[in-house]
C-alpha cells in the first residue's frame, strides 16, 4: 500500500493523501486520520476561549455547524468498519452508513471541507469495488462532489483528489481524463514515495489506451520508486504484475514471464493479491490475462511433472477466459492466441514425455526394461 503523507490546514486539522483502491494495508493510516480529524472537531467545540467563540459564531452564521461535527465522526467510524472488514456485504452497509452520515453533515455545513472530501471519497468507494446498475451516474455524481471540493479550494488534498478522480474516471472508461488526473496528482505530490500507485495507475490506463511501451516505462517507474524507497510491497507487486502483462503485449514473452515470477514473489508466492479487497479491473476481462501469465510464473518454479502441468492448466484456462471475455478485440489478441497455442505445445511435449517414461519404467525386482 501506498505510504500516506500528511499536511495540516491553517485550522490545524490532519489530512491524508488518499486511500487507494487498494485497501488492504489502509486502515492504520485510515485510523489515524479519522482520529485526527474527529479529534480536531472535538477540540474546537470543547476547548476554552478564542476556539469556543470562533464556533459560536460559526453557528450563529452557518446554523448547524456542531451537529455536521457529530455526523462527521460518526461517518467515519462507518468507513473505518468498511475499512476493518473484509466481508463485502457488511462493507457495502457500513459504506452506506457513511455516505448517509455524511450527506446529513454536508448539509449542516456545505462548506466544511473535511465533510464534502469524506462525503466524495466514500461515494467513490462504493462505484470503485462494486458492479451496480446505475454505476455510471453514481461514479459521476462521486466525480460532482470531488469537483465541488475542488472548486472551493483546489490546494485541498490535490493530490488525492486527483488520484481518485483518475480512479473514476477510469470507471467511466475516459481514459484521457484519468491519466490527465494521475499526471495532476504526481505533479502536486511532495513525497515521491506517494507517486507509486499513480504512476501504475497511470500506466495501466495507459496500456487500456493501446500504448504498451509507454505503459511499461511507468509501470518500472513505480517499481523503481517502490524499491528504492521500501516497505510498500503491495505496490511494488500490483506494479510488477502490470509490468508483467504490459511486456507481454509488447511480445517479450519469455520476458513477461521474467517480470511475472518476480511478481509472483513480490506478492508472497500466490495471485491473491489480485483478487483482493479494493482491487479492480476495468474491463474486468484484463485479470484473465494477468493470472495467466501468474499460472505461467508458477510453472516455472515447479519441478514436479504433475505440478507443472496443472500450472500450465490453469494457464490455459485464463488465457481462453481472457479472449472468451474481452469486449472489444484488438491486436493483442493475437498475443494471447499465441500464448495458448505454446501453452498446448507445452502440455503435449509434458505427456509425450510422461507417457515415454512409463514405457521404460522398469517394475522393481523384475529385470529391465524390454530392448526396443
Amino acid at each position: 500500500m501506498t505510504p500516506r503523507v500528511w499536511s495540516r490546514t491553517a485550522a490545524g486539522r490532519a489530512k491524508r493523501r488518499s486511500v487507494q483502491r487498494w485497501m488492504g494495508g489502509a486502515l492504520a493510516s485510515f485510523t489515524l486520520l479519522a482520529s485526527s480529524v474527529t479529534g480536531a472537531h472535538a477540540q474546537r467545540q470543547a476547548s476554552p476561549g478564542a476556539a469556543v467563540v470562533s464556533d459560536f459564531w460559526r453557528e450563529v452564521q452557518t446554523p448547524g455547524v456542531r451537529r455536521a461535527g457529530t455526523l462527521l465522526r460518526h461517518g467515519l467510524r462507518q468507513l473505518t468498519q468498511a475499512l476493518r472488514t473484509d466481508d463485502p456485504r457488511q462493507r457495502e452497509a457500513a459504506l452506506l452508513g457513511a455516505v448517509a452520515r455524511l450527506e446529513r453533515a454536508h448539509e449542516h455545513d456545505p462548506a466544511d471541507l473535511d465533510v464534502l472530501y469524506f462525503l466524495a471519497f466514500a461515494s467513490s468507494q462504493r462505484q470503485l469495488v462494486q458492479t451496480q446498475g446505475n454505476a455510471g451516474d453514481a461514479i459521476r455524481q462521486a466525480i460532482g462532489l470531488y469537483e465541488e471540493l475542488r472548486a472551493l479550494d483546489a490546494d485541498y488534498e490535490s493530490e488525492s483528489v486527483a488520484f481518485e478522480l483518475g480512479l473514476l474516471y477510469t470507471r467511466l472508461r475516459q481514459y484521457d481524463r484519468a491519466v490527465e488526473e494521475y499526471q495532476r496528482g504526481i505533479m502536486r505530490a511532495f513525497d515521491p514515495r506517494s507517486t507509486v500507485s499513480a504512476h501504475a495507475n497511470m500506466a495501466e490506463v495507459i496500456m487500456l489506451g493501446g500504448d504498451a511501451a509507454r505503459a511499461l516505462r511507468h509501470y518500472d517507474r513505480a517499481t523503481d520508486i517502490a524499491r528504492q524507497y521500501a516497505g510498500d510491497s503491495v505496490s511494488l507487486a500490483l506494479a510488477l504484475w502490470g509490468s508483467a502483462v504490459a511486456s507481454d503485449r509488447l511480445g517479450e514473452g519469455r520476458g513477461a514471464v521474467e517480470r511475472a515470477v518476480q511478481a509472483l514473489r513480490a506478492s508472497g508466492g500466490d495471485m491473491a493479491i489480485l483478487r483482493s479487497n479494493g482491487v479492480f479491473f476495468e474491463p474486468e476481462s484484463e485479470l484473465h490475462w494477468y493470472e495467466g501469465l501468474g499460472a505461467l510464473a508458477q510453472a516455472e518454479s515447479e519441478t514436479e511433472r504433475a505440478e507443472k502441468v496443472a500450472a500450465l492448466q490453469r494457464a490455459l484456462r485464463s488465457f481462453r477466459t481472457y479472449l472468451r471475455e474481452v469486449e472489444v478485440p484488438s491486436t493483442w489478441d493475437v498475443v494471447v492466441e499465441r500464448r495458448i497455442d505454446a501453452i498446448e505445445a507445452q502440455l503435449s511435449e509434458l505427456q509425450r514425455e510422461g507417457a515415454g517414461r512409463s514405457a521404460v519404467r522398469v517394475p522393481r525386482g523384475r529385470g529391465r526394461a524390454p530392448r526396443p
